[in-house]
């Protein structure tokens, strides 16, 4: 399952490092940075052999910008770049992949992060591997694995930073890692617990996607601001694990007492006093920033819910059940 927006401004980034300032005016760079767009995207496929499916989620607005009006505000293209072409460089590319069996999969108000998300959890509960390639880390939350029968995996192919993420929950992932350490060769392996991984992002919040921590002071006497720290994590984590043994977003999600006795061990950790204002403000943030941040069905409007499952059934029906050789073969003559 591709992460379609990284892919196009990934080949977009390498393309320009070399494409003429004028390449909007010449047939020949674009229909080059065309074939560069979904030769990227094969190349990447072509490493698993011979996959069931191929899927490339795309965004399409956000749901979550009902929630906060200032989610992913921060992020303004450049206003110097075509970005109307360039857009319709992508579309053409898309119909590229499509032909040759990649499967293009977009819902109005979901974000790729989403498509990615429903994909990967449907294709896990029917016993199926899953390969995210992605570098929003986001995608690491949703690393998973079942004894060998189905898994979730997250690849950030990022030609600096190649890395694979896999399911750290139990010694049984530990084969799986290696067969996945000799498939990737080039890439360092990650394990990560993905509950841990997104308690502690819930609670000091994503600059990326601009959601601010859960709660933050500024000392009256020195005016320096005192955030959330990885250190801090650490403590409120063991904190609340001390409490409860264990870490369950959809009971603090769920039930006040939760979170209203995790919103007490984070002012605790600044040693601040226990306002009762302060308190409810930091238990509505938290529940504000699992939102954003957690990625599970729950959370999604239950209409949008509706509109995906239904592409979903009509994806499997009319999906090609494999991407076949010949096609990602194309990639060695520059074709597609």
């Amino acid at each position: 399952t591709f992460d379609g927006y990284y892919m196009f401004h990934r080949t977009r980034s390498n393309f320009f490092k070399y494409a003429r300032n004028d390449f909007y005016l010449r047939e020949k760079d674009r229909n080059d940075l065309r074939k560069k767009i979904a030769i990227d995207i094969l190349a990447a496929a072509r490493r698993f052999g011979d996959p069931d499916r191929v899927i490339l989620a795309l965004d399409s607005g956000s749901w979550r910008n009902e929630i906060d009006l200032s989610y992913r505000a921060q992020r303004v293209p450049d206003p110097l770049f075509n970005w109307e072409v360039f857009w319709q460089i992508v579309e053409e590319a898309i119909k590229d992949l499509e032909s040759i069996g990649v499967y293009p999969f977009k819902v109005n108000n979901l974000e790729a992060d989403d498509i990615i998300h429903l994909w990967s959890k449907y294709l896990f509960k029917k016993g199926e591997h899953c390969v995210i390639i992605s570098n929003d880390r986001d995608m690491q939350q949703l690393v998973d694995y079942n004894n060998g029968s189905a898994s979730i995996i997250v690849w950030d192919n990022n030609s600096r930073s190649q890395k694979i993420v896999v399911s750290d929950s139990n010694i049984s992932s530990l084969p799986h890692a290696n067969y996945i350490r000799k498939l990737f060769e080039d890439s360092i392996l990650h394990r990560l617990d993905p509950i841990s991984f997104v308690f502690r992002k819930i609670l000091a919040g994503d600059g990326s996607d601009n959601i601010s921590q859960v709660y933050s002071f500024t000392d009256p006497i020195s005016n320096k601001v005192h955030n959330i720290t990885e250190s801090k994590l650490d403590q409120i984590e063991k904190s609340f694990k001390k409490m409860y043994l264990s870490i369950n977003i959809d009971k603090i999600y769920e039930y006040k007492s939760y979170r209203k006795d995790l919103a007490i061990s984070i002012i605790s950790s600044f040693r601040q006093p226990l306002k009762e204002e302060v308190i409810l403000q930091v238990m509505n943030k938290i529940n504000v920033n699992i939102k954003l941040i957690h990625l599970d069905r729950k959370y999604i409007p239950p209409l949008l819910l509706a509109e995906f499952d239904m592409l979903l059934d009509e994806a499997e029906r009319k999906m090609p059940k494999m991407l076949k050789v010949e096609n990602l073969k194309l990639i060695n003559n520059g074709r597609v």
